[in-house]
């Protein structure tokens, strides 16, 4: 889907090569979201989560749009937390830029689009596009040094 309908691959596997650590991830995060005009979700972590995977939870409002409010209260008391109420993105650390725009990219479309839009389909590509040009321009605005951004392998 994202080779057929993107028009910034080259720049999306470019950012692919760029990593950053979670300071880092949490700064692009943060402003990418800011300028695309969503609520900034919660960022975490994990150890054995590669550079490039990483997954989006949906704010409990979406959540509850899309499986009801029993599911999501379950899910909460079994893990004795609340739900994200502004979702939350979860990343390797490193992680690279171009997992970041993608993970962005869903939480835009749960945000700005109608519940249960396809998470690959055509618009979360638009929104990968949009993502990726944010990051590039911040990468360029701030350079590398400001995030440390590096090859997500540390070479």
């Amino acid at each position: 889907m994202l080779r057929r309908f993107s028009d910034r691959i080259p720049l999306i596997v470019s950012l692919r090569s760029w990593g950053v650590d979670r300071d880092g991830a949490t700064d692009f995060v943060n402003g990418a979201c800011d300028t695309l005009g969503v609520a900034r979700p919660d960022v975490s972590f994990h150890g054995r989560r590669g550079a490039h995977t990483g997954y989006t939870r949906a704010p409990r409002m979406i959540a509850v749009a899309n499986v009801g409010e029993a599911p999501i209260r379950t899910w909460e008391h079994s893990r004795k937390r609340a739900w994200p109420a502004h979702g939350m993105i979860r990343l390797g650390d490193p992680t690279s830029l171009g997992t970041l725009a993608h993970e962005i990219a869903h939480h835009c479309v749960f945000l700005h689009e109608p519940v249960r839009t396809p998470a690959h389909g055509k618009v979360w590509v638009r929104w990968f596009d949009r993502t990726a040009g944010v990051i590039a321009a911040m990468l360029d605005a701030n350079g590398a040094g400001r995030h440390d951004a590096r090859h997500p392998t540390g070479a």
